[in-house]
């Protein structure tokens, strides 16, 4: 990758990262390095694959084939470890960059964490009208 792109992605807020043409990463972001607690050469290639959660890592990479594959630019789900061990759940989107010199396409994905905005959803929170159905007294709004 360019040394203007790398510092486009260092400045993004999210984590992010290139990949060559194979899928191998070539390239990870500072945020990703903060983030994961690893170095910038412990992700590249397959490295990265340790910062996901057993429990997602196949089907990420199956998804990865297919887009590598297919082209398409693609949207999901996984959950990356934090420097701490904690799981946060991520969206990443990846992209399709363009062709490099060789005619071969390389690729790029920001992955944002999305944990608070997920247990700030309607069903993890609590519903207004079960609190006053359970008080044992005559409710009425105006």
């Amino acid at each position: 990758m360019s040394d203007e792109l790398d510092r486009i992605l260092d400045a993004l807020p999210g984590v992010a990262f290139t990949a060559r043409a194979d899928g191998g990463v070539d390239f990870v972001n500072s945020e990703w390095c903060v983030y994961t607690g690893i170095s910038r050469q412990a992700a590249l290639n397959s490295g990265w694959h340790k910062c996901l959660h057993p429990d997602d890592l196949n089907q990420l990479l199956e998804n990865w084939q297919v887009i590598l594959s297919t082209g398409e630019p693609c949207s999901m789900q996984a959950r990356l470890q934090r420097f701490d061990g904690h799981y946060r759940r991520f969206v990443l989107q990846i992209k399709r960059l363009d062709a490099n010199r060789d005619g071969a396409n390389n690729w790029c994905a920001v992955g944002t964490d999305i944990e608070d905005y997920l247990d700030a959803r309607p069903e993890h929170q609590v519903d207004a009208t079960s609190i006053i159905d359970s008080i044992p007294a005559m409710v009425s709004f105006m």
